[in-house]
């Protein structure tokens, strides 16, 4: 009896350590770069996301080589900036004054 909860033991233990392991690569964003370089190449990409409050966050997304700000609240999400035709998404994309 105490050989089959010894082993009981030991395997929850195993599956606890598994699960804390995967656990551990997403907060990481291992599994994440494991599938982008795994995947086909990808047209869009998250450059860099900061948070302003709440549930509203800025995005700076580069599409096909072209960088767009992308504003996320609560139900919407709206383009605050993007570059114009020709533009190629580097320095003065904007009128922001």
């Amino acid at each position: 009896m105490a050989k089959l909860l010894l082993r009981a033991a030991f395997a929850l233990a195993v599956v606890a350590g598994l699960i804390y392991f995967v656990a551990w690569l997403l907060k990481k964003g291992r599994v994440s770069d494991l599938i982008r370089m795994a995947g086909p190449q990808r047209r869009i990409h998250v450059v860099e996301s900061a948070r302003l409050g709440a549930d509203s966050y800025l995005h700076l997304v580069k599409v096909d080589g072209k960088a767009a700000l992308v504003g996320v609240g609560r139900g919407a999400m709206s383009i605050v900036e993007w570059p114009p035709h020709g533009g190629d998404g580097g320095e003065g994309g904007g009128d922001a004054e």
